[in-house]
């Protein structure tokens, strides 16, 4: 080839394309294939847990951080995060969950219309976004509120941003934004760490094949600036997390939690087969992988350069995706074996596709192309009609024999994909495997949006009831409106807001010590359940002194049997607490003594917390207006803090309570025997009262024994000290 053709086949598409045309607005409208007669795909289904974590964080977010569930890995995802918690504060929670998902989907639509409109053209384009759009396994990923869909919106969203920089070199602003969007994809989910490369090396070599720019001169481009909205947009997110909870770095319990899932064996792990055959969310990146090895010979033969070059590195990007999560896999990850992360290949799976099966189009006129695509979305229309429930599930042939229908089609196609009957062929082979993929939703076409409705009727009335103090759920997990009760409870983190160890009501009550002012939240279609959680919790309560009051019952119904949401607040017995007074002799020690006519605790004297004389590092130590700031050792557990030995002045149970306002890391607050042989109670954990949070535990003492009070460190990593507040100490005698 001469040098002349080699300069003409390195020519990048024009500018020009990237101006509005109707090709955007008719984009703009493809959900409404899919939500023209439900709404399902735009809502969380039942009997799934971590996406209603996330709706959890985005209607409390500060709280959550701080008090009720600080430093756990969900927390950390703050490029989900944030963007959920404005979208909620901004609008009513049907509203908002309707704008965020449809958000998000739209994003990804458009990131990859936009993609291939640049590379393969703009025909290719809109057909791939229109398969890609009505794709149930992509309304999984966008349709809930965990973070694949936001994750699949980043990524596009970054490569969108790299192409356009490819497209008008130098494109700086464009690399700052694309790397401000790999930053959200990676921090969604860590896992982006490992696909991430792939984008760096998409860019530098598209600008290479499209402009002959030197790669290492690309490769500083992407560094310099696209490093530069990656560091900006993690500096945002440590000052906003730093505001929320005192933590400048943000994603360390991501860190924490991939360090702890890599050490040990994945509980988590499924295969890839199911049934005798990959699972449906591989079918079409299984398409994909084929295709790409099918024509990467042809490919690699030719010069690389203009759409070539796109068509190459899109194969190439997918086929290391592939291989990385393959391997992923092999070692134990569960990657491929599960559907929301297996989503994560979307993005390379469909720009594989977008470039590979539609250069026929370019031989239709007009019409025939407007047609074909009017054509394709009716059919898509009526696939989701009530999600397929009636209409397409009489299809006569099994799943095996029409995933063999599907694939012969697109062999066909692949062969003739130059011509106008290869791009038809593509499309009903494309067709015939989204329709065999049919998405669930039973015979009510709106069963999500009502079961969301439900939960958020319910959550108001929690948030009302609880008034910032911790919640507890207790139901049967036999129960026939289990899913309901299940996803209200994981709105506040099922499994860490548990009444017992299992949520099996009416057992396992009286597992947990419960604090005043803790509201238990109890479902059953019971309807004595109120009356019988009130009288079981009585029972058990009464050795601390605490008693359950029904704050109010409310009925929810679904389908034809309603059942009930009880709310009982925990209210301390005052009548059982006989508050503790300290008495201080010239040795410093101090006896305990009973206060009469006290209407509740009285507090200690704080500046008689001193250091624990036996650790390396010093704590410090500080008084401020009658409140103490403490900042405990850096080791792992090291004692801090020793408050003067108290006497006990009865036999008897014992509470002690340390209130505080929380600084940074972690700390707990016991009681250790005389001799320092163990604890004689101790709190790990805390719990929050009003703006403030409290330690609390009980203990069992005989009359004359010696109590010593203690802090100490309490981070797991052992790698930092816990600094707080200190506001009040006090301790109560159970009047038995």
């Amino acid at each position: 080839m001469s040098r002349a053709k080699r300069t003409r086949a390195a020519v990048p598409p024009s500018t020009a394309s990237l101006r509005f045309d109707p090709y955007l607005l008719a984009v703009l409208l493809l959900p409404l294939i899919v939500l023209w007669h439900q709404d399902n795909s735009l809502f969380t289904p039942p009997g799934l847990i971590d996406s209603w974590f996330y709706l959890g964080y985005f209607r409390n977010l500060a709280e959550f951080k701080r008090s009720l569930f600080p430093n756990l890995y969900y927390g950390s995802r703050l490029s989900w995060i944030l963007p959920g918690y404005l979208i909620h504060s901004l609008f009513s929670p049907v509203v908002a969950n309707c704008v965020l998902h449809l958000t998000v989907h739209s994003v990804a639509t458009f990131s990859l219309f936009s993609i291939l409109r640049l590379t393969v053209g703009v025909r290719s384009a809109f057909l791939t976004t229109m398969v890609f759009c009505v794709n149930p396994w992509l309304w999984s990923a966008t349709g809930w509120d965990y973070v694949d869909g936001a994750g699949i919106a980043y990524c596009l969203l970054s490569m969108a941003l790299l192409t356009r920089a490819a497209v008008r070199l130098p494109g700086n602003w464009s690399l700052v934004w694309a790397g401000a969007a790999l930053a959200g994809s990676i921090y969604t989910n860590l896992f982006w760490i490992v696909l991430a490369p792939l984008l760096p090396l998409y860019y530098v070599a598209l600008a290479w094949a499209w402009r002959r720019t030197p790669l290492i001169r690309s490769l500083v481009s992407f560094c310099l600036w696209a490093g530069s909205g990656f560091l900006l947009v993690s500096v945002v997110f440590g000052g906003i997390n730093y505001l929320l909870d005192g933590h400048f770095w943000f994603y360390a319990p991501s860190l924490h939690t991939a360090r702890q899932l890599t050490s040990a064996k994945n509980p988590w792990f499924q295969p890839v087969w199911h049934d005798h055959q990959i699972g449906s969310w591989l079918w079409f990146g299984a398409i994909a992988v084929v295709t790409a090895i099918v024509l990467l010979p042809f490919r690699a033969r030719k010069e690389v350069g203009g759409r070539n070059a796109a068509e190459l590195l899109f194969s190439l990007q997918l086929l290391l995706a592939v291989a990385i999560m393959g391997y992923l896999q092999q070692r134990g990850a569960a990657v491929l074996g599960v559907s929301y992360y297996a989503s994560y290949l979307f993005p390379f799976v469909f720009l594989t596709i977008g470039s590979s099966y539609w250069p026929g189009l370019e031989k239709m006129g007009p019409r025939a192309f407007a047609l074909m695509c009017c054509a394709a979305a009716v059919f898509f229309a009526i696939f989701w009609y009530d999600s397929g429930a009636q209409l397409l599930r009489r299809w006569p042939l099994p799943v095996r024999e029409t995933i063999l229908l599907g694939g012969a089609l697109l062999a066909l196609a692949l062969a003739l994909r130059h011509r106008s009957l290869g791009t038809l062929l593509a499309l009903v082979g494309f067709a015939i495997f989204t329709v065999e993929l049919r998405p669930g939703g039973g015979t009510d076409p709106h069963a999500n949006r009502k079961l969301y409705e439900r939960i958020m009727q319910a959550r108001e009335r929690v948030e009302y009831l609880r008034d910032g103090h911790p919640v507890r759920f207790w139901y049967d997990e036999h129960d026939p409106d289990y899913s309901d009760y299940l996803a209200l409870n994981s709105t506040y983190i099922a499994g860490l807001s548990w009444l017992g160890p299992k949520p099996d009501f009416p057992q396992h009550g009286c597992d947990r010590t419960i604090e005043p002012g803790a509201l238990i939240v109890v479902s059953s279609r019971n309807r004595q359940g109120p009356e019988l959680a009130r009288t079981i919790l009585a029972d058990c309560w009464r050795a601390s002194g605490v008693k359950p009051v029904v704050e109010e019952v409310d009925i929810l119904q679904q389908g034809d049997q309603p059942y009930t949401v009880a709310m009982l607040k925990a209210v301390a017995d005052f009548s059982t607490w006989r508050p503790l007074g300290v008495v201080f002799d010239s040795t410093g020690r101090a006896d305990l003594h009973l206060v009469e006519n006290s209407t509740g605790p009285v507090p200690f004297p704080l500046d008689r917390w001193t250091v624990y004389p036996q650790k390396p590092e010093m704590p410090t130590l500080k008084g401020a207006f009658r409140r103490l700031l403490v900042g405990p050792p850096r080791r792992q557990y090291a004692l801090a803090l020793t408050y003067p030995p108290l006497v006990a002045p009865e036999s008897g149970r014992y509470r002690f309570a340390l209130k505080y306002r929380p600084g940074s890391g972690h700390f707990s607050f016991g009681a250790r025997y005389a001799d320092e042989s163990g604890w004689l109670g101790i709190d790990i954990a805390g719990y929050p009262v009003g703006r403030s949070h409290e330690f609390a535990f009980w203990a069992t003492a005989m009359r004359g024994d010696t109590i010593l009070l203690r802090i100490s460190n309490n981070n797991d990593s052992g790698d930092g000290a816990a600094s707080f507040l200190m506001e009040q100490l006090t301790a109560i005698k159970l009047n038995q």
